[in-house]
């Protein structure tokens, strides 16, 4: 599906030119669209489907189902965690619930460089904060890589794959496109002209208003 046709599909579902904290927003046909997707999305068996398959599966069947988890989101999520030689990894599987898409995200995660066992609890606040500042320097030196695959984990992530294939069948979405800038559109947490091809099609929490 061409770049132009997808913004054209994503438009369906989000008002041109609204921000999102603006009134109006929930009142347009776009938004209630949307809406109406995430409720279908609650019955939705390919889901359970595509769950099932994993449970079965020899290399992913600890992972967690984060779609309703804590915010709505216009996707199907599943995280897990894996290893191989070069450390920890955590990993996102999301199918959108919007057009018929999926991607998958990863990235290498820091070991915690502070041991708060070996501190009174008194600075454990103090040390927290510390963390933190280191935490977010690296995730900015390091961030999440898209339908990226790290050496030595291809069966696991095939799982997914598989099990996606099973259940929806849908295509990977563009690397070169996710984090690309959709015109005109905003969501819950990014303005007019902020939101990405990834935010419109696979996060998004639509459950403040």
């Amino acid at each position: 599906m061409a770049e132009e046709i997808i913004i054209e599909e994503i438009k369906k579902f989000y008002p041109e030119k609204l921000s999102y904290a603006s009134l109006e927003y929930q009142n347009t046909k776009e938004y209630n669209r949307l809406i109406q997707c995430i409720e279908n999305a609650k019955s939705d068996e390919r889901w359970l489907q595509f769950k099932n398959v994993l449970r079965k599966s020899k290399y992913a069947s600890d992972f967690l189902d984060h779609t309703f988890y804590s915010v709505v989101k216009v996707s199907f999520e599943a995280n897990d965690g894996f290893k191989n030689e070069e450390g920890s990894y955590s990993f996102f599987f999301f199918i959108s619930m919007l057009l018929p898409f999926y991607i998958f995200k990863c990235k290498l995660v820091q070991k915690p460089p502070i041991d708060f066992t070996q501190f009174p609890k008194e600075q454990w606040p103090t040390l927290l904060d510390q963390y933190k500042t280191v935490r977010d320097e690296y995730d900015a030196l390091h961030p999440f890589r898209y339908n990226f695959i790290p050496p030595g984990l291809e069966d696991v992530v095939q799982e997914y794959i598989e099990a996606q294939k099973a259940s929806f069948d849908y295509s990977l979405f563009p690397t070169d496109l996710a984090e690309k800038i959709v015109p005109c559109i905003s969501v819950d947490n990014k303005d007019v002209g902020q939101a990405t091809f990834f935010d419109c099609l696979f996060t998004g929490n639509f459950n403040n208003k």
